[in-house]
């Protein structure tokens, strides 16, 4: 067996994994390939960047073709399907694509996952475009999730609601210009990038007149009435 290395320095990406996974689920999964397939679905929906997310059938066979999971068969993994839906585990929904071929989805069940679910059980909502949607680790433009964990640290389920909100609240270019001038000041905290933010919505941002100057840029928030929240 070749001893694990260590994580690589820089920039990691994070799967955040919601504690009742630990609490309730994992007691409860008495097969280990049940884990990899969980695991697995969790990965391939933390990569997604559109609501809402689901894990096509066809991309759980992408674990026949891991090295770590050498050996295992797809009758195996079938079963293993079968085992965290009839559990709970997963949630899994069917439907007829435009081809007329029987697709399956596999949603989480959270509040989002459930809906999305019953939305296609109901036939109110189905994909528009091929179930099995590439990952999209990276987009041309690197979103909030990645600025975090480049830039404060690792993303931790709380927070990762907190940046869903701000990333429906705020332009992506004015949270891409917080981050860096929290960067340029030094101050890698998100209560300070979340006050520069705020302070843009309630009194305007030129982008036209923006100060080129870091430090004047920095100093103008720094002498906001938002100074106390820069800290720590």
């Amino acid at each position: 067996m070749t001893r694990f290395s260590g994580y690589p320095s820089g920039p990691v990406r994070w799967v955040p994994l919601p504690e009742p996974f630990f609490t309730q689920v994992l007691p409860q999964v008495g097969n280990a390939t049940d884990v990899h397939v969980l695991l697995f679905a969790f990965w391939h929906l933390s990569q997604q960047e559109e609501e809402p997310r689901y894990v096509p059938e066809e991309a759980f066979h992408r674990l026949l073709e891991w090295p770590a999971w050498q050996g295992l068969s797809p009758e195996a993994l079938s079963q293993a399907l079968e085992r965290v839906v009839a559990r709970g585990f997963l949630l899994r929904g069917e439907f007829r694509d435009a081809a007329g071929r029987e697709r399956r989805l596999y949603f989480l069940p959270s509040p989002k996952g459930k809906a999305a679910w019953e939305a296609l059980q109901q036939g109110r909502w189905e994909p528009q475009e091929d179930p099995d949607r590439p990952v999209r680790l990276y987009l041309s433009r690197p979103n909030i999730f990645r600025l975090y964990e480049e830039n404060i640290g690792p993303l931790t389920p709380l927070m990762a609601e907190i940046l869903e909100e701000a990333a429906r609240t705020y332009p992506a270019g004015w949270i891409e210009e917080a981050f860096r001038i929290a960067v340029e000041r030094n101050v890698r905290n998100w209560r300070y990038i979340e006050a520069v933010l705020k302070r843009w919505q309630q009194e305007g941002r030129d982008d036209q007149a923006l100060e080129s100057d870091s430090e004047a840029r920095g100093r103008k928030y720094l002498d906001s009435p938002y100074a106390d929240l820069y800290e720590g």
